[in-house]
């Protein structure tokens, strides 16, 4: 199957990465972005990797077509172009529903919404999808953990628990500065928090085990786990987390579930 990416911004390139670094590499990929330097440098380092002059050009080559371009301009990108029947369509356009994608891409029928993270470059982390289609069930497979969705709502709830990203790695230096604070030094306190919780979630996905039984499990009565636990619950600490994912998936287009 011959690829092809309309966009190459940092999540395209993520993708194409992915694809060309694992056990089966594509025979093909065509690319496209307006901005030329971000094609040559896939090009020049990926040698499945070719350039099209525009992207009518590398629809006409393809197979497949990852749409990477930003949701303000998909409509007068997508319908200048002229698509196939037979095309399978993999849109990455954050926040424009699939209808309206599958508007744009007509007659494409196998249009599906996926939502990628930065780390299918280096073949980890989830990959959503919606609706299951086995061709691209079986290219996200290679680079990352695919996992088909059974509604477009399910996957725009998931995709606003990406929004947590940044969150994340924000309490990780808060937790570093602390260390350091405290005396240690920088690059070993942040090597020591990525490592944990890195082996957290390995732990976590290695256990056929319930998420609220594994905070059971490892807030032993008396414990340091029991005490932090504890403490925070009384400071309602995990409230915001859920009113800013409320609020992401309002941004969605989805109101909010009740609690």
């Amino acid at each position: 199957m011959i690829l092809g990416f309309v966009g190459v911004g940092n999540i395209g390139k993520a993708i194409i990465t992915g694809l060309c670094t694992g056990s089966k590499p594509p025979e093909k990929i065509v690319v496209y972005d307006v901005d030329d330097a971000k094609c040559r440098s896939l090009a020049d380092r990926f040698a499945q990797v070719e350039i099209a002059p525009d992207n009518q050009t590398l629809l006409n080559r393809v197979d497949c077509v990852f749409l990477c371009v930003l949701p303000q301009i998909a409509p007068q990108v997508l319908l200048s172009l002229n698509f196939r029947e037979d095309h399978h369509v993999v849109t990455i356009i954050a926040i424009r529903p699939l209808k309206e994608i599958g508007e744009y891409v007509a007659p494409a029928k196998s249009v599906i919404r996926a939502v990628p993270l930065p780390g299918i470059a280096h073949h980890v982390g989830p990959v959503i999808f919606y609706p299951n289609n086995d061709a691209v069930a079986k290219l996200f497979a290679s680079t990352a953990l695919a996992i088909p969705v059974s509604s477009e709502d399910d996957l725009i709830v998931l995709s606003a628990i990406t929004g947590l990203i940044a969150p994340y790695y924000e309490l990780v230096t808060n937790l570093t500065n602390w260390a350091v604070s405290a005396g240690v030094d920088e690059t070993i306190a942040g090597q020591y928090n990525l490592a944990m919780f890195d082996a957290l979630n390995c732990l976590a996905r290695g256990k056929e085990t319930r998420l609220d039984e594994l905070v059971a499990e490892v807030a032993t009565h008396g414990g340091l786990n029991y005490q932090a636990l504890r403490d925070l619950k009384k400071k309602k600490a995990f409230d915001p987390f859920l009113e800013v994912l409320d609020d992401l998936l309002k941004r969605l287009g989805l109101e909010a579930p009740p609690r």
